[in-house]
């Protein structure tokens, strides 16, 4: 279902009829103004993507319930209003899309582990580093431009 479709479907009428018909340039609305939800919609998909790191999927609920609120402030923006409630509406969006981009978004981190049950080996002391042995000339490649691997050293 489409984000105006489930602001419409949770939000009540008046409320909308109020956030999308700002000011008293229509004093008489008692229609929700579609182009204005179809843009706050727009606006408040846009800035999830660019928070949470996700492209807006309308069947998931986490990212519905985000998307409602995102265009309740939008609309509060458009609408100009900077009350204490409108200003704590958007914080909680705010941690809200910080909390998904955490979770499950573009920040989401994997911790490393690792089960492996490999040791470093042990060198006897004075002694050169397995890498740098003898054994392993044949296997280093030439530097790029050069013809072996000592010319940058060199100055070659």
């Amino acid at each position: 279902m489409p984000l105006a479709t489930d602001v419409q479907n949770r939000v009540s009428t008046q409320l909308l009829v109020e956030l999308t018909n700002p000011g008293s340039s229509v004093p008489s609305a008692s229609t929700v103004d579609t182009a204005r939800l179809a843009l706050a919609v727009a606006d408040a998909q846009a800035e999830f993507r660019t928070r949470v790191g996700l492209a807006f999927d309308d069947t998931d609920a986490r990212h519905v319930d985000a998307g409602i609120q995102g265009v309740l402030v939008k609309l509060e923006d458009y609408a100009g209003r900077s009350t204490e409630d409108a200003q704590r509406r958007r914080q909680r969006w705010a941690d809200l899309l910080s909390a998904l981009a955490r979770s499950v978004g573009s920040r989401r981190r994997i911790s490393p582990v690792s089960s492996g049950t490999l040791l470093p080996s042990t060198e006897a002391a004075q002694a050169l580093p397995d890498f740098d042995r003898s054994r392993w000339r044949g296997l280093t490649p030439n530097m790029p431009g050069g013809g072996d691997a000592t010319d940058d050293a060199r100055g070659g």
